[in-house]
């Protein structure tokens, strides 16, 4: 028999141990069959011997290793937990994986068969017994590689690989000074470098075969840049000497003042730093070194003087950037710029060979090197200049690679990597901006994964930079540590928070980013310990941020949580804000904390109120009231209040050409009054409510927002109140008649188009009895990639779905579910939302059971904490799904990575 060298690592998954003795031989035997092939060897973690780690950690270590993870399930047993974590590892790190399902004793899908069916997925199987597990495990994988080798031969597989010219070939040293600042050999021998990127986006390297003295050097360096390495072991007189051999003397003595400043940097020193930028720009100035050298120094002076400005929470004052500006000569930074060139036009080539590509046409892999040697030479000049701006910006350029990637590959790896080179930049809008582009990164997070990205933002050398890092990371991935970590992480942030507000001197900038963070991870935290760092915000007068501490309260802080000092003392800080006629003129979300704080607990309570009623009498009497009353006899005349106030903007709106926005929701305030109060309404007060919404539909000149508030109003009463369409059958014929009225509005600073508004008033032409099917088809075209126009339809298609459980037309529950299906693939996490929620609604009718199991099961596997704690809530509440599925979605919400998925999943099912 012939041997490899190389063999595939195949790992097999099913239940095992005591009482699955039937399993552990099919293990067994499978494992013996693929080995005698001699092109694979098999794990089984019942073959292994003693180790010194975990269990748990072995297995998983092995998982992630392996080419080929085969699965056996019998329907019998179906999913037990440590078959469903290896699940979700395999499609966490898209291992390429084969599914046995065996019917010997149970013919009734388990819900993981029924949602991996499809071209997307995995192959899968069903067997008849173990035996035949065995003989078709080993021969469906043998079947496998024969195909993609067959493919391979007829020019079915594309290898991304291929670009016409080499990187090398490109290079031109074609700057001033080259003889004495650069040659060939600075970027010719860093295979060390390159390699050491290579590993960091794919696990693995090449062999070094080109290095030097310097390549060493450079690649140590790596260590401060992404291990965490401090710079006193990196010995930079050693550096120095070394690269003094590839300088001259004047360019060497200004490289080794710019590396002074570097070193000061990163041992934390700002204003040590800046003075050695200073003497070496001096230095270039003095010996006439080229424009670019000049300002590349300058660059970093500008940078490094916002830091230090930041912290010190003073003006910039722009000296350095206005040189720069005023030079006679543009900006150009010779060879790094060229290569910063080839990398931006291979991010482009690259995205438009993947959308041109033919759809017959496989990609078996990209050789990343392309672009880490890009990126090693663009570093090793940075380090040859000693320019700290671009040894800084190393994580910039590995955040674009990244990202660039992660819009063609699935691979896990990349994918932590683009959050922790964002995260160390501290640039909040970004941070979220790439976790709302990249979900899956949250959604397939373990606690080894969290504390890896938290530990990488310590990274950063400047103290209060760092602590904004560790802020961002905490909030990001604060929810997926093991408890151990995240008590220690909280212990140590919590310290530097109160020492924050103890310093009067404090860099300021930090301030939104510790209310961010804490807001983050609120429900981990214990909310005394949470209220206690509130309450000092409050009392040290940290005004600025009372806005985000009132949210951030009301939204997660329970009184009976809290014991009754910190209680007191809360209440007591909020009460003296609203004192404080300054303070609470300045705060947009003190009202929403009011409203909270007073449903919670009335006799805690009292006193605030009292307050309340003196210094804030208008809010008292209006918003208030409304919100915490409990009195069912003060909502009619809340509703007849919201009535006139919709009569009245409908007769000024659009008067003598004045358009006019209005602060609140009138229509959207009276449907939640009556759906969340018991009282019985008079048919005078419903039917005048039927009728100022309708004469907002037929207003001429109302806009599209408030319309749609109407419709949401209309199609809300025609549900609940069935007897009201009898009552006003003549505006409802009116309504009918005068399709170009309520079908027009005006925009008025609005992202709504004319489609949200003629979508919607569908689903009331419905209430009243009309066929809607056509109308829909015609109109869901242009609902494709106008997001405002398809949140604003799939309130609409909740609101007249909520109602009642009446079943609708079968043609349109057809339309409707495949455009929510559409929708469950959003980017919009606000739609994503919508869209389940509505799936639920459309469980009424049985035949859809399957479609929407499936769906929800893939969703549970990927979205985002928010998504995953909504489906099992509703799955909760609804009894409609079918019992295997619910217990399947509470199984994995059980063993979820995620703290807060698990915890609403135990609330749950303690509730069961």
């Amino acid at each position: 028999m012939i041997y490899t060298k190389e063999k595939i690592k195949v790992f097999i998954s099913s239940a095992c141990g005591e009482g699955y003795e039937n399993y552990n031989i099919a293990r067994a035997a499978l494992k013996a069959l693929i080995e005698s092939t001699g092109i694979a060897t098999v794990y089984l973690f019942e073959g292994e011997g003693a180790s010194i780690i975990s269990a748990g950690e072995h297995y998983s270590s092995a998982l992630e290793e392996c080419d080929v993870c085969i699965f056996l399930i019998d329907n019998k047993d179906g999913i037990r937990p440590g078959v469903q974590i290896e699940i979700d590892c395999v499609n966490k790190y898209k291992i390429k994986a084969l599914y046995y399902f065996c019917d010997k004793d149970s013919t009734e899908k388990t819900p993981l068969q029924e949602s991996i069916m499809g071209y997307n997925f995995a192959k899968s199987r069903v067997i008849h017994s173990f035996e035949e597990f065995i003989t078709s495990g080993a021969q469906d994988l043998i079947s496998d590689l024969i195909g993609i080798y067959k493919k391979y031969c007829k020019g079915r597989l594309e290898n991304v690989e291929k670009i016409e010219e080499t990187i090398e070939s490109s290079i031109s040293l074609s700057f001033g000074l080259e003889a004495t600042i650069a040659t060939k050999n600075t970027i010719a021998n860093i295979d060390k470098c390159k390699v050491y990127f290579l590993k960091m986006l794919q696990g693995y390297g090449k062999e070094i075969e080109n290095t030097n003295s310097l390549d060493g050097w450079y690649c140590k360096f790596l260590t401060i840049l992404f291990e965490n390495k401090s710079i006193q072991e990196f010995n930079t007189g050693l550096f120095l000497k070394d690269l003094e051999v590839y300088q001259d003397t004047e360019y060497h003595s200004l490289v080794k003042k710019r590396w002074e400043a570097i070193q000061a940097y990163f041992q934390g020193n700002l204003e040590e730093c800046i003075r050695l930028l200073e003497q070496a720009l001096d230095m270039a100035k003095n010996q006439l070194f080229p424009d670019w050298i000049i300002k590349d120094i300058l660059i970093d002076l500008r940078n490094q003087n916002i830091f230090l400005s930041q912290f010190q929470n003073e003006y910039f004052v722009y000296k350095h950037q206005d040189e720069i500006n005023n030079s006679e000569h543009a900006l150009y930074y010779p060879l790094l710029d060229r290569f910063d060139k080839e990398l931006n036009e291979m991010y482009i080539a690259d995205s438009l060979n993947e959308k041109i590509k033919s759809p017959y046409t496989y990609s078996f892999g990209k050789n990343l090197s392309y672009y880490t040697d890009l990126i090693s030479n663009i570093y090793v000049i940075s380090m040859f200049n000693g320019s700290l701006t671009h040894i800084m910006k190393i994580y910039d350029r590995i955040k674009f690679l990244t990202f660039h990637l992660c819009q063609q590959y699935s691979n896990w790896e990349i994918r932590v990597l683009l959050l922790k080179t964002t995260l160390i930049n501290c640039n909040t809008k970004e941070i979220d901006g790439i976790i709302y582009e990249a979900e899956d990164i949250l959604g397939k997070m373990n606690a080894k994964d969290a504390l890896d990205i938290f530990n990488f933002t310590n990274n950063h050398p400047i103290e209060y930079q760092r602590q904004i890092s560790n802020l961002e990371a905490l909030k990001s991935v604060g929810y997926f540590l093991a408890d151990k970590d995240f008590d220690n992480i909280i212990d140590q942030v919590s310290e530097f928070i109160n020492d924050w507000l103890e310093d009067d001197k404090a860099c300021i900038l930090l301030g939104g980013h510790i209310i961010s963070a804490l807001d983050g991870v609120a429900r981990r935290i214990d909310p005394n310990r949470l209220v206690d760092i509130c309450c000092k915000f409050l009392e040290r007068g940290r005004v600025r941020w009372e806005d985000g501490l009132f949210k951030l309260i009301g939204q997660h802080i329970k009184l009976s949580q809290l014991n009754h000092i910190v209680c007191e003392r809360l209440i007591e800080q909020i009460r003296m804000v609203v004192e404080d006629e300054e303070k609470r003129n300045h705060s947009n979300n003190l009202g929403y904390l009011l409203q909270c704080l007073r449903k919670q607990d009335k006799i805690l309570t009292q006193e605030l109120d009292e307050t309340i009623r003196k210094e804030m009498p208008k809010f008292y009497e209006e918003d208030y009231k409304l919100e915490t009353s409990e009195d069912d006899k003060e909502m009619p005349l809340f509703i007849s209040k919201y009535i006139d106030k919709i009569n009245k903007r409908n007769m000024k709106q659009g008067e003598n050409g004045t358009y006019s926005g209005y602060g609140d929701r009138a229509h959207i305030i009276i449907k939640s009054i009556i759906t969340n109060s018991d009282n019985i309404y008079s048919e005078e007060l419903l039917n005048a409510t039927f009728s100022a919404a309708s004469n907002t539909l037929l207003s001429k000149r109302q806009t599209i927002e408030e319309k749609c508030d109407a419709i949401e109003l209309l199609i809300f009463l025609c549900k609940r109140f069935p007897q009201l369409m009898i009552h006003n059958e003549v505006i409802i014929e009116k309504l009918k008649d005068n399709k170009e009225i309520t079908e027009d509005g005006k925009v008025l600073m609005s992202n709504l188009s004319i489609i949200a508004l003629k979508f919607s008033i569908l689903f009331l032409y419905n209430c009243f009895g009309e066929d809607i099917y056509q109308p829909m088809m015609e109109m869901l075209p242009f609902l494709v990639d106008d997001i405002p126009t398809q949140l604003q339809v799939s309130k609409i298609i909740l609101t007249f779905l909520e109602a009642d459980e009446e079943e609708i037309p079968q043609n349109v529950e057809i339309l409707l579910l495949q455009q929510v299906l559409t929708w469950c693939k959003s980017n919009q996490v606000d739609l994503r939302w919508k869209a389940i929620r509505i799936l639920f609604q459309l469980l009424r009718n049985n035949n859809n059971q399957s479609i929407i199991s499936n769906q929800l099961i893939q969703l549970m596997d990927s979205d985002n904490v928010y998504i995953k704690n909504g489906i099992i809530r509703l799955t909760a509440k609804n009894h409609k799904m079918a019992k295997s599925i619910a217990d399947y979605l509470l199984q994995k919400a059980a063993v979820d990575p995620n703290y807060m998925v698990r915890k609403v999943c135990e609330e749950i099912l303690s509730q069961q």
